[in-house]
């Protein structure tokens, strides 16, 4: 194939990621030529008489390959966008999904757009939802937590590459453990799927998502026991405390945060209209 061309080199992916059962095969081959071409995926379409040099064909036949054994896309280019906004992201951190977009809109809608307050993103993996809430409120301040320490090293470079750096403070913990202020708001996507599913899952989450980020123990609450038990001393009177949830959960999470003395708990939907989002008050 010396004079594969954009269109051709399209219609080889489209129908090898079709064969192999990919899933959203036209955008996946779409993404991965943008990638090898270096060019935005609809400019593809404006000059698909382009040829495709030796390098570039090799590249690219090895891109759908890794695709079609479950390799992630977003690990082959390298970065995702999230609310707009680029993200580097490789094996050390969760690839950030749309439902966790929907848990920064619900909280944006908490917050001002003239806010000055202080916020906690517990969890933050690539930076994902601090840099999200810093890139749309331009007076917040918020740290990114993490245990782990390739996970903040990737947090951070996706602040600096996104502008918010400044704003944003990096600590290494296992939860709130190393902690000593207390914030107006915080937020966090926490494992929350049993370790008996993760197994069950689409191969390109169960073998390239981190283990770390995925598993929330027996029943999937372990974490959230856990975050939501040191919450109680880390936010102000008044503070919100907002996290993701997996869609079987919001009763037994309800029933923990109502223990734990939180108002104003509201479960939110997806857009797939599962419960995915829980927001509670702290009255302190």
């Amino acid at each position: 194939m010396s004079t594969w061309n954009i269109r051709a080199a399209l219609k080889w992916a489209h129908e090898t990621l079709l064969s192999e059962g990919i899933g959203e095969a036209r955008i996946t081959a779409e993404m991965l030529l943008a990638h090898v071409m270096e060019m935005d995926r609809f400019k593809l379409y404006l000059k698909p008489d382009d040829i495709l040099d030796e390098s570039q064909s090799n590249q690219f036949r090895q891109q759908i390959d890794q695709r079609c054994k479950g390799i992630p896309v977003q690990h082959l280019i390298g970065h995702v966008s999230f609310m707009g906004h680029e993200l580097h992201v490789d094996r050390t951190v969760l690839i950030p999904r749309f439902e966790t977009e929907e848990l920064v809109e619900q909280t944006l809608k908490r917050l001002p757009d003239d806010a000055e307050m202080y916020f906690l993103d517990a969890g933050t993996g690539s930076g994902a939802i601090a840099i999200a809430l810093l890139k749309a409120r331009p007076k917040l301040q918020g740290v990114a937590l993490d245990r782990s320490e390739s996970a903040l090293a990737m947090a951070k470079k996706n602040a600096s590459l996104n502008g918010i750096d400044n704003r944003l403070k990096f600590i290494c913990s296992d939860w709130l453990q190393e902690i000593s202020t207390s914030f107006d708001l915080i937020i966090s996507n926490p494992p929350y799927i049993r370790s008996a599913e993760i197994d069950t899952l689409a191969p390109e989450v169960r073998d390239h998502d981190p283990r770390r980020a995925l598993d929330g123990g027996p029943d999937g609450l372990d974490a959230i026991r856990t975050l939501s038990q040191q919450v109680t001393t880390h936010l102000k009177p008044g503070g919100w405390f907002l996290l993701e949830i997996g869609h079987e959960q919001s009763a037994e999470v309800v029933a923990l945060l109502e223990k734990l003395g939180f108002k104003a708990i509201t479960v939110y939907p997806d857009l797939a209209k599962m419960d995915r989002m829980v927001e509670a008050r702290w009255e302190g």
